[in-house]
């Protein structure tokens, strides 16, 4: 992860409120400081961030991608939906931080 990237994911844990646990065998696990653990998603371990932010889907879709559907008045029917439709739009400068979320989200490397 370039150091762009993880400022960003550092930034969706504590939007989500998931504490990221390093574990002695080099591989990672959350906990979800708010007790909830949807998926038993605590109970899991990630090789890298990036498997963190893929099975997180639930938290991108309520905390992300349901604000910019209100803050847009339209209807996204996927993550990459979203993105594709910020990327389109004339004022995208605006929606820089939230394009550069999602693209981190779905895996698309960001400049650092």
């Amino acid at each position: 992860m370039t150091d762009r990237e993880r400022y960003i994911f550092n930034d969706l844990m504590d939007l989500y409120e998931f504490e990221v646990i390093h574990n002695d065998d080099n591989t990672l696990s959350v906990k979800d400081l708010q007790g909830a653990c949807l998926g038993n998603i605590c109970d899991e371990i990630f090789k890298d961030e990036f498997e963190i932010l893929e099975r997180m889907e639930i938290y991108h879709l309520d905390y992300i991608v349901r604000v910019l559907e209100d803050d847009l008045n339209t209807y996204f029917y996927s993550i990459d939906d979203c993105l594709a439709y910020l990327l389109a739009l004339d004022n995208k400068d605006d929606y820089a931080y939230d394009i550069a979320v999602l693209s981190l989200i779905l895996n698309k490397r960001l400049d650092n």
